[in-house]
């Protein structure tokens, strides 16, 4: 047998019950034969790979006979079912597949009453997923759709035992494992392999015997743990961010990783729609960037798809009707939070929903306001981890003022509240080159003159504000840029940048391409809390290290006392914002 490691985990694996569960050798011949005398037909010679299918039944026995004959059979295969046995080996190999998390389907060619009758007198019901009888068979690929799976190469494997299985395999491209011997260089099967497997590199897998099988999986087994597939679920995906997202999530896939990305629809029949065709658009490009076998897409609006998920990526978000404009008036007159507003309700909802389904997983909010939907999430989901974009979308805008501004390309990391008064950390400002972009206002310099120091740092803190200044209305000027001659009800934001700051945590937390950046998060350790001078248990943009799976909350770069200040009242603002949008008793 060859030594064969399966790219990726299948997603499924099919396989029937005579002759590859249920030895059915010893008593299937004589039953058939005893039927054949008893009709007036000729017996047949024993034959190692008889498939006693209704389909068979009718070439041995004609259509007149043939319901009579197979109620027959099959009544005779109930009465004696304890006269049966279990291939050898096979409830390890079921149990093997039921370890490694692969769904299993039982094919059945027999009645009903029969598999019924075999699962519970062999105690094997618990080792599959579902059970395809007879009357469905001809139906597998339509029901493999339905249940979300997207058959190509290795991705679903049919175990058979003859050339109609064979030939089942490649109907639907299944990964055929025919269990057989075959030993006669003129044996009419060996010659259908070996022709078969020359047409488009078809892999067909030869073995011998269970134990065979069960090897094959064994050493596959390390392949797949090291290749785990990360599933990922989007809940927003039609919106503007969330098409562009989708399609940086997919391009970005390192090498020998794969993904299974739930696309969540917002219950209508049209949002799924719409995100088929999102999918078909994005599997174009895909092919293209070679990376097609990388993503398998599940589209729903069922919550139960989004069970074990890695990440959960926030990005719903409705928009406000004329009504509720004038309604939010009287408590914001600017509808400055509007948004806020229309999208907290939802957000109350979208949490619970992702607590039931998900829990202990990570999820990122995107939807706006991030700050006030982080924390109406974490009220209504207290066992999630939810950070939120804001600190990163800002921090990647001021280094790109600090490269129009100064022509330095630097890092930079801005702390606090996503409004107006979003703080960079000085001492993070350097060049790539290490060296402090601020180096007077840090303290890092401190020159012999005093009045020089000082007048010297005025002319840093006035490169600072201009820098800041523009980093602070850079989502505004988007938005109102975007806009011109549209819906003026509609938010036309950035798109972009978000979008990739998105794919860019999913590279971390998934496929670990580590970094440092700011995003919203719960501070409930007090060292973090006075390090940022602000009350503990809250949530502002603080610095994390993003790793494989894990977060960490940061605290080596220090604050200046200014910097703290500036944090505690942002936090004061966030709660003002968060008592007109929801009310004190929310808090």
């Amino acid at each position: 047998m060859e030594n064969i490691l399966f790219k990726d985990k299948p997603k499924a694996i099919l396989i029937s019950i005579n002759n590859l569960i249920l030895d059915f050798k010893t008593i299937q011949l004589s039953c058939l034969n005893d039927i054949l005398i008893k009709y007036g037909k000729a017996k047949i010679s024993s034959d190692n790979n008889i498939k006693l299918t209704k389909e068979n039944f009718k070439k041995y026995l004609g259509e007149e006979l043939l319901e009579k004959a197979y109620e027959e059979y099959n009544k005779f295969l109930i009465d004696n079912i304890t006269k049966l046995s279990l291939i050898d080996g096979i409830e390890k190999l079921l149990a093997l597949i039921q370890e490694n998390k692969i769904n299993l389907l039982l094919l059945s060619d027999n009645v009903d009453s029969f598999t019924e009758k075999f699962l519970e007198n062999f105690k094997l019901r618990k080792y599959f997923n579902n059970i395809i009888n007879n009357s469905e068979v001809d139906n597998i690929k339509n029901y493999l759709d339905e249940i979300d799976f997207e058959p190509y190469n290795e991705n679903i494997i049919n175990i058979g035992n003859n050339l109609e299985d064979l030939k089942y395999s490649f109907r639907y491209s299944f990964t055929p494992i025919l269990l057989v011997e075959l030993n006669n260089e003129n044996d009419i099967l060996l010659k259908n392999v070996q022709s078969l497997s020359k047409i488009n590199n078809h892999q067909i897998i030869i073995c011998k015997n269970i134990n065979e099988i069960i090897e094959l999986f064994t050493k596959a087994k390390q392949h797949w743990k090291e290749t785990e597939t990360q599933k990922i679920t989007y809940i927003g995906a039609n919106g503007k961010i969330g098409k562009h997202a989708i399609n940086m999530i997919c391009s970005n896939i390192p090498e020998k990783e794969c993904v299974e990305l739930v696309l969540l629809g917002s219950g209508s029949q049209n949002s799924l729609t719409r995100l088929q065709g999102l999918k078909k658009d994005i599997k174009g490009s895909l092919i293209i960037q070679n990376k097609y076998p990388k993503v398998k897409f599940i589209i729903t609006n069922d919550w139960n798809k989004i069970k074990n998920s890695n990440i959960i990526i926030c990005c719903a978000g409705r928009w406000p009707t004329e009504k509720e404009i004038e309604e939010f008036k009287d408590k914001d007159p600017s509808n400055r939070l509007i948004q806020s507003f229309v999208n907290a309700k939802m957000i109350i909802e979208l949490s619970q929903k992702i607590n039931k389904y998900c829990p202990k997983t990570l999820v990122l909010i995107v939807t706006n306001q991030v700050d006030m939907m982080c924390h109406i999430a974490r009220n209504n989901a207290k066992d999630l981890n939810f950070i939120g974009l804001s600190g990163s979308v800002d921090s990647t805008r001021f280094k790109q003022k600090i490269k129009d501004i100064m022509g330095i390309e630097s890092e930079a990391l801005m702390i606090g509240f996503h409004n107006s008064t979003m703080i960079p950390i000085i001492k993070s400002l350097k060049s790539k080159d290490g060296k402090n972009i601020f180096p007077l206002i840090s303290k890092e310099i401190v020159l012999e003159d005093k009045d020089n120091q000082k007048e010297f740092e005025e002319v840093e803190k006035q490169k600072l504000k201009e820098i800041l200044d523009v980093t602070r209305t850079m989502g505004i000027v988007i938005a109102t840029e975007q806009k011109a001659g549209l819906d003026p009800l509609k938010n036309y934001g950035a798109a972009i940048l978000p979008a990739l700051a998105i794919t860019r945590l999913i590279n971390a937390y998934c496929f670990d391409v580590s970094y440092i950046e700011s995003y919203n998060a719960f501070i409930s350790d007090p060292k973090i809390a006075e390090h940022y001078g602000i009350d503990c248990n809250s949530a502002l943009s603080i610095p994390l290290k993003i790793t494989k799976g894990k977060i960490e909350q940061l605290m080596e770069i220090s604050l200046l006392d200014s910097e703290k200040a500036a944090m505690k009242e942002a936090q004061n603002l966030l709660k003002k914002d968060l008592e007109l949008i929801l009310g004190e008793e929310f808090l």
